[in-house]
């Protein structure tokens, strides 16, 4: 309970609002429960603030005492504390007193319910929110009844969960211990047509309440006015901040190398798991497929620490989320070779114009995703040969000591023949395990026997695929479970012909080796249930070559 309390249970952002004009309602929050109750980070690990934590909470509160959360809060915290002008919901005996709560576009929001009430629906009076200040300072009025005593309220203003350095969250109070100078315990609310500020100043026995009826930054503006008039201090240091230049953004994070690749996982909802594959390029570019709809670019991605972020559109289809167009915001953590973590929908005013609606938001719903990384590339790389050998180098060990001459140009590399082999191999230390694919053109000008033959890396083990070997005409794998390609089940034949260039493609994936000649497949070899090899001669080849 606790960790809900301080937001580091493991819960995601979550808000979803259902107004009296449309037709989509809340389900029971048992269901809710059964959708997003799910933790997308171990508990104790993070700050996450999670209204869907506090919806919980008040449900824990109606089961335990038998009575609705409103009745509850109403017995136990506002009529003993004398808060007369407070209900949760807006109760029909304080309707006329409600603020109209506005729009960006000045017009009025219809009223609207949640599906996590111990987070958002208390209506309350700025008189009412002084004398729950009051209460938490230690100084009650007369009229007020103490709920629990001075040590619980100081158990809810100390920190157990660190935000950022100096400032942190107890039960339901974020902590701030030098807010320009002096320590402040704060919570504050944003909803459409709602912000709102209350701020505890403990140790000046003062507090500030500025609430407002639209979704304005005026309450924070205010409050720090109020406070400044109020504490010395605090208006000389809050003046210093307002007259300095702002601080340059920090400089952003290269991706590291072991966020760049290619990922594939699941994306769960309550309506079933989807596909999700990431691409994340050395350009910092970074690529993003829901199932088999479009690939799309990430917006304004970021790595910091082990948290990778940005926002991009497509398309989760569960029908919670297809009341309004959304754009989804991504939070994912690296931990372990794995990506983890959350996608969360947040709803955007529709782009027509001619239905003429207010703006307002309709939900922020999060979705667990686990993603691996199957390959170290993103995407296609060339392994360049322009005019030298760099990041290659010649094999000159067994077969391939008495090598013959190589040579490029513009591109081409010719291999002349040795005795008996000439052969060059990748020297880099990034080149793919499992899941990748490689391409190249390849033509014979010279002899009769083993035209092209490419080592390559099979997870932990190595393969070579053969082109016109045993007299010029096998093409296939060698070794698959310590058959030779002139003998196993990738055998095939291809009458090479000289100065003719041909097209190659390997592919090496966890389900299959594959390989195409001009288009055509020569094999397709499971990799599961086959131990892959070399010859010895071919073992100064490795990685790739």
């Amino acid at each position: 309970v606790r960790q809900v309390l301080n937001h580091s249970s493991g819960l995601p952002i979550h808000a979803q609002f259902f107004y009296d004009h449309e037709e989509f309602k809340a389900p029971s929050f048992e269901e809710s429960i059964r959708r997003y109750g799910k933790l997308m980070s171990n508990p104790g690990d993070r700050y996450t603030y999670a209204n869907f934590g506090y919806g919980i909470l008040d449900f824990i509160i109606g089961r335990a005492s038998r009575k609705s959360y409103a009745d509850w809060m109403k017995r136990e915290v506002f009529i003993p504390l004398g808060m007369n002008r407070t209900s949760v919901h807006l109760s029909d005996e304080y309707e006329q007193y409600a603020a109209v709560r506005y729009g960006e576009d000045g017009k009025p929001i219809p009223y609207y319910t949640f599906d996590h009430d111990g987070a958002s629906a208390v209506y309350a009076s700025a008189h009412d929110l002084a004398r729950f200040a009051l209460f938490h300072l230690g100084e009650l009025l007369e009229d007020q009844v103490e709920i629990f005593g001075i040590q619980g309220t100081l158990e809810m203003q100390t920190p157990t969960q660190e935000i950022v350095s100096g400032s942190g969250y107890g039960m339901g109070w974020r902590i701030t211990e030098d807010d320009f100078g002096i320590k402040t315990v704060r919570h504050t609310g944003g909803m459409p047509g709602v912000r709102t500020y209350l701020t505890i100043l403990p140790d000046h026995n003062a507090a500030v309440v500025a609430l407002c009826n639209s979704s304005s930054d005026l309450p924070g503006l205010v409050t720090q006015d109020a406070i400044a008039a109020l504490v010395p201090l605090y208006q000389k240091n809050l003046i210093a901040w307002r007259l300095s230049s702002p601080d340059a953004p920090p400089a952003k994070e290269s991706m590291p190398d072991e966020l760049l690749g290619y990922w594939r996982g699941k994306l769960k909802t309550y309506e079933g798991d989807r596909l999700i594959e990431i691409w994340v390029h050395e350009d910092q570019d970074v690529h993003v497929r829901i199932d088999e709809d479009l690939k799309m670019l990430v917006n304004y991605p970021d790595y910091d620490g082990d948290v990778f972020t940005g926002k991009f559109r497509a398309e989760m289809d569960t029908t919670d989320i297809s009341r309004s167009p959304y754009t989804i915001s991504m939070k994912l953590n690296l931990n372990d070779g794995m990506l983890q973590g959350f996608l969360t929908a947040v709803s955007r005013s529709s782009t027509d114009l001619t239905k003429n609606l207010p703006k307002y938001t309709r939900f922020l719903i999060s979705h667990f995703c686990s993603l691996e990384r199957v390959s170290k590339l993103a995407g296609s790389r060339k392994l360049n040969l322009n005019d030298s050998l760099q990041g290659w180098s010649v094999i000159t060990d067994n077969d391939f000591e008495k090598h013959g001459e190589i040579s490029i140009e513009e591109g081409v590399i010719s291999l002349s023949s040795g005795k008996p082999a000439t052969g060059i191999r990748y020297a880099g230390q990034d080149f793919p395990t499992m899941n990748y694919e490689v391409s190249l053109e390849a033509r014979r000008t010279d002899g009769r026997d083993f035209f092209c033959g490419i080592t390559f890396p099979v997870d932990n083990e190595f393969c070579s695929m053969i082109i016109g070997g045993w007299g010029g005409g096998v093409v296939g794998l060698s070794n698959i479970d310590n058959m030779a390609a002139v003998e196993n089940e990738s055998t095939g034949f291809l009458d090479v012909e000289d100065d003719r260039w041909y097209q190659i493609r390997l592919r090496v994936t966890t389900e299959s080796i594959q390989a195409w000649i001009d288009g055509k497949e020569y094999f397709s070899v499971p990799t599961d249930s086959h131990k892959f090899g070399i010859w010895w001669e071919q073992e100064p080849v490795r990685p790739f070559g």
